[in-house]
């Protein structure tokens, strides 16, 4: 009686009406799918009978425009009832809690049970590796830059310059530096969705009435670039730094301060309350000690846990390049260059003119205390000989008329009449 009443229940759960007598009658589910098939197989012939009625296919295109968003809806909510089943699974250490799956899966999201660990990875060498390096204007060479325009002799490509240069030598097949609509069908795997050229644009529509397609309309329109960048760097064959265990295996954790020169040992789990939350409702902090001596690059990524279930999930991967600063030699055309250096000009002028006036002046002032000073030491060496030759005469006529001649030799008078006396 007691397996015969499971039996029952079970019935009941898959649909089944079950009668008084424990027989299984025609499934619930069963009747429902044929109901469905009825009315779809009658509105097919109602619409059929619409055909050719004006403005039929416009409602058609957005009816299945419609029925694509109700469907894409649909899987999203599917996922999301899934997906929080299976990320126990994505754990290295196994530790999903006491929860089972369908607890995990009802149990819901809190704040103050999330818990998150930065994760950096270097990608420098592999970038170098991969794509090579470009050169300053001095000769030194740094890793390519993700993004730059080309130069004028082709030493300053960035990567996706260098992938678009690339592409169109793959595509021009008989390499006439033109891309024919024959070339193009050749090299490009066309799919429903996707030309490979910006905004979902055709070929015929980009080149028009021309033969062909140069290179310079390719890469401003070729849009396969990115995604060529996106799987070098994600290639699961080197690196997973976009799953839980990848991250944990090949990242280095942050320390609280954000600083990754630190030791990582310091790392540790931090709440929501450890971030800056932006006005868009994203978690923001700032990360410092991150070599950019050689234009580096680096994925970023974070791992959050569910403390209560166990849980881990990773985020989607942040690539980040830290521009190195690189010598440019200054552009001298143009009005305001030209302005700059006819302005730095004078200046220097002004000050090199300046500069030899005070040498002319310096020297002009020495010469005319040298002359000063020997004709003071002239004059005293007169003054020495007339006092000589006063005293000997003094010695004639007395002592005093001398001192009378000559009075005191510091006197004013006295150095005239001797310098008078000197040179008749």
């Amino acid at each position: 009686q007691q397996q015969q009443q499971q039996q029952q229940q079970q019935q009941q759960e898959e649909g089944a009406v079950v009668d008084a007598g424990g027989v299984s009658t025609r499934s619930a589910g069963h009747a429902e799918v044929e109901r469905m098939r009825e009315a779809r197989r009658a509105t097919q012939e109602a619409l059929t009978k619409l055909q050719g009625v004006p403005g039929y296919d416009d409602a058609v295109a957005a009816g299945a425009e419609k029925y694509k968003e109700l469907k894409a809806a649909e899987q999203d909510r599917a996922l999301g009832g899934g997906r929080r089943a299976i990320l126990g699974s994505l754990s290295v250490n196994g530790s999903t809690g006491n929860y089972t799956m369908v607890q995990r899966a009802s149990h819901p999201l809190n704040d103050d049970e999330l818990q998150y660990m930065i994760y950096w990875i270097p990608l420098t060498a592999a970038v170098k590796d991969r794509w090579g390096v470009m050169q300053d204007t001095l000769g030194n060479e740094y890793t390519r830059l993700l993004d730059e325009p080309c130069d004028a002799k082709n030493t300053r490509c960035g990567v996706k310059q260098v992938i678009l240069q690339e592409e169109f030598a793959r595509f021009d097949l008989n390499q006439d530096a033109m891309i024919s609509k024959a070339e193009y069908d050749i090299a490009f795997l066309q799919q429903a969705d996707d030309t490979g050229f910006k905004d979902k644009k055709t070929f015929v529509e980009i080149v028009g009435e021309s033969s062909g397609m140069s290179e310079a309309v390719f890469m401003e329109q070729f849009a396969g670039a990115d995604a060529i960048l996106d799987a070098s760097l994600k290639d699961p064959l080197m690196r997973t730094h976009w799953t839980v265990c990848g991250l944990e295996n090949l990242g280095t954790p942050v320390p609280p301060s954000g600083n990754v020169s630190l030791d990582s040992r310091r790392a540790e789990w931090l709440s929501i309350k450890s971030f800056d939350q932006l006005e868009d409702g994203r978690l923001a902090r700032s990360l410092k000690g991150l070599d950019d001596s050689d234009n580096n690059v680096y994925a970023i990524n974070v791992i959050v846990r569910n403390i209560a279930t166990g849980e881990k999930a990773v985020y989607k991967p942040h690539i980040i390049q830290r521009r190195t600063p690189i010598y440019r030699a200054p552009e001298a055309t143009g009005p305001v260059q030209m302005t700059i250096i006819i302005a730095a000009s004078c200046s220097i002028g002004g000050i090199v003119l300046i500069f030899i006036i005070a040498i002319f002046i310096t020297k002009r002032r020495k010469a005319a205390l040298a002359s000063e000073s020997r004709k003071r030491r002239i004059d005293l060496m007169l003054l020495k000989t007339i006092r000589r030759l006063a005293l000997r005469e003094g010695r004639k006529e007395g002592r005093k008329e001398a001192s009378g001649f000559c009075g005191d030799v510091e006197e004013e008078g006295c150095f005239v009449v001797a310098r008078k006396t000197a040179l008749t």
